[in-house]
């Protein structure tokens, strides 16, 4: 609940967000919705599972379902041989489930007026990404991923 968008933001208003590498570009999203970043150990792939879903890996002590961002927002599918970390997105106190990234890049505060929305994407995509920052970081709109994919 407190992840979710005011309808008329402050101005000075600004969010933690952690920056990541995924592929090419750099995604942030909301530290509020992060339960753990970890190093990927296991990764159980599950053949025939509908995309976004790649696979389960072990996360304290139960099973956590890994979801491939690229997917998620459309992209042409990239090998996950690279991908090294994984991202715990929270629901309340609940993980929901674990999103693969390349690595973490920063973790700092962004002001919520320099997020500018994105021009020409398709409705799937643009509903997940809340738009851009002036140094090309795409923020990601976390409460949006977790209901789409809960």
């Amino acid at each position: 609940h407190l992840a979710r968008r005011q309808q008329q933001e402050d101005p000075g208003e600004t969010i933690e967000v952690a920056v990541f590498r995924f592929g090419r570009e750099r995604y942030a999203i909301e530290l509020a919705c992060l339960l753990q970043i970890f190093a990927l150990r296991d990764l159980a792939l599950l053949p025939g599972a509908r995309p976004p879903v790649i696979g389960l890996t072990p996360w304290r002590g139960d099973l956590l379902r890994v979801l491939d961002l690229g997917s998620a927002l459309g992209r042409p599918h990239e090998g996950i041989a690279d991908r090294k970390r994984v991202l715990a997105l929270a629901s309340g106190e609940q993980a929901a489930f674990g999103i693969l990234i390349d690595a973490i890049d920063d973790v700092r505060e962004l002001p919520v007026a320099e997020i500018r929305p994105l021009p020409g994407r398709d409705q799937d995509a643009a509903a997940l990404l809340r738009g851009v920052t002036s140094d090309a970081v795409l923020v990601l709109d976390a409460q949006a991923l977790i209901d789409a994919y809960r």
